[in-house]
């Protein structure tokens, strides 16, 4: 889904709320766009500024349920080491990211490339290859989360 929509912020912190939490507080309305991941992937690969959605308020379960992927496999600034004489499909590691019930299909990109695609549960495994790399994985509303890493 993408588009202009219109969300509810915290008038004081600027904060996304939702549901129940706008009871009693100030709120300001304010209008958003969300491209599609593909391209909200693309321009930042390529040092475009893209606005993010605001940050949600830690005190509202309705506007948390929006999180964005975090990438929790592999670490960030991990250094993995090939190991000579092993086939190449056992120097491979596991790619996981926490995710949001409304994040949809997850896409993988290595370097500005799209390595994969899945829908949540699902097991994926990266191919290792010597050099430094840039692992984003960016969900079907265009929330985004990268690290970086290196094999040897």
């Amino acid at each position: 889904m993408h588009g202009a929509q219109t969300r509810a912020g915290d008038a004081v912190t600027g904060r996304r709320v939702a549901g129940a939490c706008l009871e009693g507080r100030k709120v300001r309305q304010e209008s958003v766009t969300e491209y599609p991941a593909e391209l909200t992937a693309w321009w930042r690969l390529g040092g475009m500024p893209v606005p993010d959605m605001p940050e949600p308020s830690p005190d509202c379960p309705e506007a948390m349920a929006g999180q964005g992927p975090r990438i929790t496999s592999p670490k960030a600034q991990a250094v993995y080491r090939l190991r000579s004489g092993s086939p190449d499909q056992f120097q491979r590691v596991g790619i996981a990211a926490q995710a949001g019930q409304d994040a949809g299909e997850l896409h993988w990109f290595q370097d500005g490339i799209l390595v994969a695609s899945k829908e949540g549960g699902e097991s994926l495994f990266l191919e290792l290859t010597p050099g430094r790399h840039r692992l984003m994985v960016v969900d079907s509303r265009g929330r985004s989360d990268s690290i970086r890493f290196m094999v040897e």
